[in-house]
């Protein structure tokens, strides 16, 4: 079994979002412009929404604040899935950088260290829910292949708001280092996950 850990500012989502979740959410965002409020509603109901479609393991929406001289309100969604294999080819890392490659042409993907074993870090803009408006999410996700599960577990944290993805990739980091299995051996393998998140958006920017 799988296990991780998320920091309190993430809040987890049902499948079956709903009114009262939506007014327990705008509950906590008072202080909040209207806008962003409103914002935060969609992410977190199109993130719910995925969950419930894909079966995900987890939803969560992250509600914080910038660091940097006038702090403002920021936002993103965490998604942890695991995609199962039709194809009897065991999901090893080439295997896997075959896939990513084929799914994002144009994002950034370098190796990366997990607890779980070696996987992918991946950059990528992803349309949001109304592709039609051209919107899009600055996702960074982490794709693990576990070949006696026949699975890739993946790890993505997405946020409309583009130029603020280093703070939501600081958390997506701190998470990933929380994996575990019950060997302890392999849990005990530390991430270095943050600084191949640096550097890969300082190389993009």
């Amino acid at each position: 079994m799988i296990t991780f850990q998320v920091p309190k500012e993430i809040t987890p989502l049902p499948s079956d979002f709903s009114e009262v979740d939506e007014r327990a959410l705008r509950s906590r965002l008072t202080a909040a412009p209207e806008e962003f409020v409103d914002e935060a509603v969609a992410v977190a109901a199109y993130a719910a929404a995925l969950m419930r479609e894909s079966g995900a393991l987890y939803a969560g929406v992250l509600l914080a604040h910038t660091e940097d001289g006038a702090p403002r309100p920021t936002l993103s969604q965490l998604i942890v899935d695991s995609h199962p294999l039709i194809s009897t080819t065991r999901p090893d890392l080439p295997f896997t950088l075959r896939m990513l490659r084929e799914q994002h042409p144009d994002g950034h993907i370098q190796p990366v260290g997990t607890p779980l074993g070696d996987g992918f870090l991946v950059l990528a803009d992803i349309p949001a829910e109304d592709a039609a408006s051209g919107a899009v999410l600055r996702a960074a996700a982490v794709h693990v292949p576990l070949p006696n599960s026949q699975v890739v577990l993946s790890l993505t944290i997405a946020t409309p708001m583009v130029d603020d993805l280093p703070l939501h990739a600081a958390i997506l980091a701190a998470v990933v280092d929380t994996l575990a299995v019950d060997d302890p051996e392999r849990s005990a393998r530390r991430s270095h996950i943050q600084s191949a998140l640096d550097g890969a958006i300082q190389e993009k920017q």
